[in-house]
């Protein structure tokens, strides 16, 4: 698994995306709320959020999120800029795929959150 993206929530808190780059029902997209605590302790690591149940799942990647209010997050896929492959030696053009790139907004009940 690999983090994808991280984002401040203030008072020494984040949200961590960790993913697989695998789609559909392969797909992991957890988002975990990370807490700092003293250098000297671990850090505590709740999960915010699944996306893997939502229609991200479908997608690659997932690149960037945000908060805009408690419960309301922002998410980014990217898609590479749409590049799919190489330049083509003879046309210098570069073949693009036909997935966008799209901004979504996730509203995750008080229930899904498991913030402590």
């Amino acid at each position: 698994h690999t983090t994808g993206h991280v984002s401040s929530t203030g008072q020494k808190q984040f949200l961590v995306l960790e993913q697989n780059g695998k789609v559909g029902s392969e797909s992991l997209r957890k988002i975990y709320k990370i807490t700092l605590q003293k250098p000297s302790q671990n850090v505590k690591k709740v999960l915010y959020a699944d996306l893997s149940q939502t229609s991200l799942k479908d997608f690659e990647k997932v690149e960037g999120l945000t908060v805009v209010k408690e419960g309301l997050l922002a998410i980014v896929t990217d898609n590479d800029f749409g590049i799919n492959g190489v330049p083509d030696k003879k046309t210098g053009l570069i073949p693009l795929k036909k997935e966008l790139s799209q901004l979504g907004l996730i509203q995750l009940s008080k229930e899904s959150l498991s913030v402590k």
